[in-house]
């Protein structure tokens, strides 16, 4: 079954089979085939992403296999006058749908399965050579479906197909105008299975299906005649079986003829019949000696230069979001003043201490936003950046590189400006990037007040420090 889009919704196919040599056992009579839907992390798919038209239609050349234990297979060809519907009816066949016999069905069919009575009941699937042609998936094809075991009753037979793997949706911004060759998703380890059987036997035990006979540390897939602007978020469709994958660190290249753009993406653990929809978000490697990774577009951004979304220290809820004003009064860890602080306060001049200096991962909002690993910056990390990087101001985007020193590797950050109540300042002039820690020292009066930055205009670069309530830039970052 293949689509000429992805491979979303309840597929109802009703085949009616006719034995070529009738006896008192066979008769005519109706199978029904159904298909799971794709359930998209715990709702149903009708939540999924509604931009898009997930309907599956058959292809030429599509095969359905339907036998019981002891028969041979039967295969059904989608015959041509069918081609490009979501159902399709059979008028013949060779197999007779015998009362009392337990029939068993599956897609696609292979007459790799004919070869013994072993693959007749295991059948083979192989996760390698997946590829996508522009915005077409084949992924369709690396759906395998197994069907319960159902007995017929009176030439009657309802079979409920069940999916052997799971469908990955992965959204990634494209760093430059090109065309791409493959994508790759990698884990730290050999435990994405590539290869395996499902178990007919166990199938109908109740027992899981899937069991891998070869594993590795990466999955890639072709890419056909993908051309892409910087900038745009291009989706990409992979199949893969059910494996554990969400004790790996998992990531994704992205290539072209001339290079390769590396993403971080949530782990998971992937179960079968489950649609995932998961944002990349790309990182450079700047050879820092902590081996810190910075994203490389702001938060609320898809492109470098893309001045992205405002966020108050400490807050999950940006100006893109719903907050216009930024201010004390409107500020979520205080009651109206700067003198009535509820949290990160180390002064009672300021409001309840208790001491706290570092964001709580609940009020990170790279973490809130992003998943896995994604952190704000500290402020060491900021002192990092600053000190290991040479710099260099950039008029046509406005904004600053930072080039490593180990190596030809830069980020761009754009000089965002800063949100003051409800209007946006110095913009195209000056930068200020959020770190997750308060500030420190005397000049800050105790920096309860101050949230610890990143700074920068076209003369100098500093870690300085400003007042919470502020609307201020992102760059998330991530270590390995």
């Amino acid at each position: 079954m293949k689509s000429t889009k992805t491979l979303l919704s309840c597929i109802v196919m009703c085949m009616t089979l006719f034995s070529c040599t009738q006896n008192e056992e066979s008769h005519p009579g109706q199978v029904i085939f159904s298909v799971d839907d794709f359930v998209v992390e715990g709702n149903t798919k009708t939540n999924c992403d509604p931009a898009n038209d997930y309907d599956i239609t058959w292809a030429s050349g599509d095969t359905i296999g339907i036998f019981s234990i002891e028969d041979f297979q039967e295969l059904f060809v989608i015959p041509a006058n069918q081609v490009g519907e979501s159902s399709a009816t059979f008028d013949g066949g060779h197999l007779g749908v015998k009362n009392g016999k337990t029939y068993y069905a599956y897609y696609p069919f292979s007459v790799e399965n004919f070869k013994s009575a072993e693959s007749k009941t295991k059948i083979h699937v192989a996760y390698t050579g997946q590829s996508q042609t522009g915005t077409q998936c084949d992924a369709v094809a690396y759906d395998y479906t197994f069907s319960d075991w159902k007995a017929a009753t009176d030439g009657d037979a309802s079979f409920q197909f069940h999916h052997v793997g799971a469908l990955l949706v992965l959204r990634l911004p494209l760093p430059d105008d090109a065309t791409y060759n493959k994508l790759t998703i990698m884990a730290d380890g050999e435990v994405i299975p590539t290869e395996g059987t499902y178990d007919l036997a166990a199938a109908k035990e109740g027992n899981p299906a899937f069991v891998p006979t070869d594993k590795s540390s990466s999955l890639s897939m072709e890419l056909k005649d993908f051309t892409g602007t910087a900038g745009d978020v291009s989706v990409f469709y992979m199949m893969l079986p059910p494996c554990d994958l969400s004790s790996s660190t998992l990531t994704v290249e992205l290539t072209n003829s001339a290079d390769t753009s590396c993403y971080f993406i949530e782990s998971k653990n992937i179960t079968a019949g489950t649609l995932y929809i998961v944002n990349g978000h790309g990182y450079v490697d700047l050879g820092l000696s902590s081996g810190t990774l910075w994203a490389t577009c702001n938060m609320g951004a898809s492109k470098p230069e893309d001045y992205g979304d405002y966020f108050a220290w400490g807050e999950t809820t940006s100006y893109n979001s719903g907050k216009k004003d930024f201010g004390w009064n409107t500020y979520k860890w205080c009651k109206g003043s700067y003198t009535t602080m509820t949290k990160y306060c180390t002064s009672s001049s300021y409001g309840t201490v208790d001491n706290k200096t570092e964001l709580d991962l609940a009020d990170d909002v790279a973490r809130a936003n992003w998943g896995g690993s994604w952190r704000m910056p500290s402020s060491a990390q900021i002192d990092e950046l600053i000190r290991e990087c040479k710099t260099r101001w950039n008029d046509d985007k406005a904004g600053l590189y930072f080039y490593s020193r180990r190596g030809y590797r830069r980020m761009f950050l754009p000089a965002a400006g800063y949100f003051s109540g409800s209007t946006l300042y110095e913009a195209g002039e000056t930068a200020d990037y959020w770190s997750s820690s308060l500030s420190k020292g005397d000049q800050f009066e105790n920096g309860t007040r101050y949230g610890s930055e990143l700074t920068f205009s076209i003369n100098d670069i500093y870690r300085d420090g400003h007042i919470r309530c502020i609307g201020q830039s992102v760059r998330p970052v991530i270590n390995r």
